[in-house]
């Protein structure tokens, strides 16, 4: 998997990618797409293919399934855990990619 961020101003979106291959970062599926929410200190995504007919933060509180990414001070590596009534939030822990 491979996250891709972007910051336009303040805002920071987020997509998280299936890659290709694991020779680099070709992206290959879409998996979720989001946003930083900074009263989470995370990144928030939500599963690419549900329909969301409400706010981020409205899908968190109805309990809609999403990935968290929290941030820290300094990360150096980020986890993405899935949130999700009835399933286990194991992390994935995601590195830097360097070409």
């Amino acid at each position: 998997m491979g996250l891709l961020l972007e910051k336009e101003g303040k805002e920071v979106t987020a997509k998280l990618y299936v890659l290709k291959d694991k020779s680099g970062f070709v992206f290959d599926e879409e998996l979720a797409t989001g946003k930083y929410v900074p009263d989470r200190k995370a990144l928030v995504l939500v599963p690419a293919g549900i329909p969301m007919l409400s706010s981020l933060e409205e899908w968190i509180a109805v309990g809609g399934p999403h990935f968290v990414v929290p941030i820290g001070k300094s990360p150096t590596n980020l986890s993405l855990v899935i949130k999700s009534p009835g399933v286990p939030g194991l992390p994935t822990e995601f590195r830097r990619f360097y070409e």
